[in-house]
């Protein structure tokens, strides 16, 4: 690991947050690298399971520095990195699409367990099951972002 070098200006906590951050995205790109290599694996669905492991370990990586340019960015008195969370410019039309979008989410949900019960009897010869499982884990996730971005869009607009 090479020295990391603390943006002037942080406080203590933010500085280890930096550290802790930089360090981390270090060791995730070797880590991305190893998955990589086993996804060159020759048993096939060991390569596509740890593709999508390091798919995941990339996004990581790019979220991790995202935030350490935030700190940077704190340090230097301007905005980069990951953005502040701020009132909206169209609370209304922001909680009207992102309500849309959950309806969509949820009856995504519905439809992943109508589709993990139909493949029941794959289960121990295909990947199928896991790639529900590994879809339905994302949408739960889309969801909470979703209403992330409702529930501040709703606590702003009362300010309006």
């Amino acid at each position: 690991m090479t020295s990391i070098e603390i943006p002037r200006g942080l406080s203590t906590g933010e500085a280890e947050l930096y550290r802790h951050l930089v360090t981390h995205v270090q060791f995730e790109a070797v880590l991305a690298e190893k998955y990589d290599e086993l996804g060159q694996s020759t048993t096939p669905y060991v390569g596509f399971l740890a593709s999508i492991i390091a798919e995941d370990e990339r996004r990581h990586h790019r979220l991790y520095l995202l935030w350490a340019e935030t700190l940077r960015g704190m340090a230097e008195f301007r905005d980069a990195g990951i953005p502040w969370l701020g009132k909206e410019d169209d609370p209304e039309g922001i909680i009207a699409a992102t309500e849309t979008f959950l309806e969509f989410e949820r009856q995504d949900v519905d439809e992943l367990k109508a589709l993990s019960k139909s493949i029941k009897d794959m289960r121990d010869t295909t990947l199928w099951g896991l790639v529900l499982e590994l879809m339905r884990a994302d949408t739960e996730k889309h969801i909470k972002i979703l209403t992330f971005i409702r529930d501040h869009a709703k606590s702003t607009s009362r300010g309006h």
